[in-house]
């Protein structure tokens, strides 16, 4: 897509244009919704069109590697199954990235067969037996769209870069992309559409944590990946929930005037509870790295370095709201 590997960003232009041949590449594990800690499901999406493209892409052009089908520019694929950013999350199990890429190399070969098929052939392939494969399927569809409702959002007016790797932006000068998009929300007077969407993203992740109870495997520390990688996903997301609810409300709040003390205080408290619970969840052998609540910025020859993000917003708000929470909470 264009820019890099984003959700919310139009498929590339360039794809099916001009007389040299092409491969398209494709991110497998992506450095901006998860590096593979929990699922999330592109292949699908690549393959086939994701659901925001209908928004973003203008009529007649290619959208889905489908739709270049006939185009005779199109030789061939190429899956960065491994990789991308610079940081963590680190995982103990490629389970996620892998069913990516097999799904991808597996409709290169056979690119006629629905992609309903191919994900069957792969889960079979990776040892979930028929009567999991349903519910297998079910929690891969609903990443794509978690991710989507929870970091990208559907609209498209949240910058990507928000979040990297493993670090959360703020609203911070150090913290440009997010500072940019809490902006626009407020400028456009998207901040309740944006919260609802987050809070839809966490009912997701909780019908995907649900779905993992009910899946089993052969493979005892692959089954223990999953069931703790899809518990990451929703702590993950209601990090993120909570953190964001802070940032707008408050920010919403020191302009106005006018403080929502009640959902701030609850914002908080939140916040609070699922880094608890993430941290805890982080002892399990098979958890990945945990993310922090710093930004990043990009030092030649030192790679990553931690900058004001999510954490310094919160604990900022969280101080200049004191009293009225304080007050809030003990009512």
């Amino acid at each position: 897509c264009v820019g890099d590997y984003h959700r919310t960003h139009r498929f590339s232009p360039p794809l099916g244009i001009g007389d040299h041949k092409q491969v398209v590449e494709i991110q497998c594990q992506r450095e901006y919704e998860g590096k593979g800690a929990f699922p999330n499901f592109i292949a699908a999406g690549v393959i086939d069109g994701f659901e925001e493209d209908a928004r973003l892409m203008p009529p007649g052009e290619p959208g889905s590697l489908r739709d270049l089908l006939d185009c005779p520019q199109l030789s061939g694929i190429f899956t960065w199954s491994r990789g991308g950013g610079w940081m963590g999350p680190y995982i103990k199990d490629e389970l996620w990235c892998d069913i990516n890429t097999r799904v991808l190399v597996r409709w290169a070969h056979n690119p006629a067969t629905p992609t309903g098929e191919l994900v069957d052939q792969v889960l079979a392939e990776l040892g979930f037996a028929a009567e999991h494969r349903p519910a297998m399927t079910e929690l891969l569809d609903l990443s794509a769209k978690a991710v989507l409702c929870g970091v990208t959002g559907s609209r498209g007016d949240i910058d990507t870069l928000w979040t990297r790797d493993e670090f959360f932006g703020g609203f911070e000068d150090e913290s440009p992309y997010m500072t940019r998009s809490v902006e626009t929300l407020l400028a456009t007077g998207m901040v309740e559409a944006t919260l609802a969407e987050l809070d839809e993203a966490v009912g997701i992740w909780r019908r995907i944590e649900e779905l993992a109870a009910t899946i089993g495997h052969a493979d005892v520390a692959r089954l223990a990946f999953i069931r703790t990688s899809c518990t990451y996903g929703r702590i993950y997301q209601e990090v993120i929930r909570a953190g964001w609810t802070v940032i707008l409300l408050g920010e919403q709040g020191t302009r106005s005037g006018t403080i929502d003390a009640g959902r701030i205080a609850t914002a908080l408290g939140d916040y609070h509870q699922a880094w608890t619970d993430w941290r805890e969840l982080s002892e399990r052998p098979e958890c990945p790295t945990l993310y922090r609540d710093t930004y990043c910025r990009y030092v030649t020859d030192q790679g990553m370095e931690p900058e004001p993000g999510m954490g310094a917003s919160v604990a900022r708000y969280e101080k200049l709201f004191a009293p009225s929470v304080s007050a809030q909470s003990a009512g």
